[in-house]
């Protein structure tokens, strides 16, 4: 039973202790604006203002898709090893991330 929260639950806890981290105001989109704008403008040098935001804007998205993407590989992880039906384990996952999602 010890292996079974060292192994599988324990990283569930750390990313989701990382999601919180990434909530806050250090990773609010006028935080990672001076990182990715300026790494935007050095690949691309002839994208507008506009452009640049907007295609900040998509990043950011993208990073929200895979830490969520990525919370929902350790959830399913964490629920087949307790879970013999594997189509229980995918529902309990996407429940739990939908639910987490909104809180």
């Amino acid at each position: 039973m010890k292996k079974l929260i060292l192994e599988y639950w324990t990283p569930l806890v750390v990313w989701l202790v990382t999601i919180f981290f990434f909530s806050t105001d250090v990773f609010s989109s006028g935080a990672t604006s001076r990182i990715i704008i300026p790494i935007l403008k050095f690949f691309f040098p002839g994208l507008s203002p506009q452009e640049l935001e907007f295609w900040h804007g998509v990043i950011r998205k993208l990073g929200h898709i895979t830490e969520y993407f990525i919370l929902a590989l350790f959830v399913y992880r964490s629920l087949k090893v307790e879970q013999s039906d594997l189509v229980q384990a995918k529902l309990r996952t996407i429940t739990f991330v939908f639910f987490r999602r909104d809180v």
